[in-house]
């Protein structure tokens, strides 16, 4: 071990310091002048090299997106309203998801309640996977087709609307594989021509837009 002197430590400190400090107001200065010089050939246009001027051309365009979605309604009390929204489009038969625990719920149970009292007949499926398996989907996909329902409903969040989603996509589509409507390279991703029957969710989570 080498030992140092108070006053050898502190002077080697300090030069250490400035040597840093120099180094950086260098590199600062020579980065003020590259931008200072590639401003000046720019605006007047010193420099006629093609690839150069290509480089720092602007493009101005203007872009809009539209993004359409689902009808929302928000409000105390509508969940009581969804037995007579499906009465409204017509439908006597749903199918019901939710999950085990959702089922034991205030939620699930105002819903029952609606369905009962405006005479919807309905079955429930509460085999419902958190984070679905594509064995829990065919599952859920196969009692969608047995069942010659009109309408589907889900109580429940993510994982219980997503699971109503494809039942109800693959109850329209009975003869399709299961990674059919699957994004390339992983399925064929063909499109959805057909119509669907309705679905209606009713979220019991804050989660990530499931419903739209």
């Amino acid at each position: 071990m080498v030992s140092v002197c108070n006053a050898c430590y502190e002077r080697g400190t300090v030069i250490f310091i400035l040597v840093c400090l120099f180094v950086c107001c260098t590199t600062l200065a020579a980065l003020l002048l590259m931008k200072c010089a590639v401003r000046l050939c720019v605006r007047h246009n010193s420099c006629n090299s093609l690839p150069h001027r290509q480089a720092y051309t602007y493009h101005t365009t203007d872009y809009a997106y539209e993004i359409s979605s689902a009808n929302v309604r928000i409000g105390k009390g509508v969940t009581r309203e969804v037995g007579k929204d499906l009465v409204n489009r017509g439908v006597k038969r749903v199918l019901l998801f939710t999950d085990k625990n959702l089922k034991q719920q205030l939620p699930f149970s105002v819903t029952e309640q609606s369905l009962r009292a405006e005479k919807v007949e309905f079955d429930v499926f509460s085999e419902v996977r958190v984070e679905p398996t594509d064995r829990s989907m065919k599952t859920a996909i196969h009692r969608a087709q047995l069942g010659q329902y009109d309408a589907f409903l889900a109580v429940g969040g993510g994982s219980v609307m997503d699971t109503a989603k494809v039942a109800r996509l693959f109850d329209r589509y009975p003869e399709k594989d299961f990674l059919d409507f699957v994004n390339q390279p992983i399925g064929k991703g063909e499109s959805v021509t057909r119509e669907l029957k309705p679905l209606i969710c009713i979220p019991t989570t804050s989660g990530t837009g499931s419903e739209t």
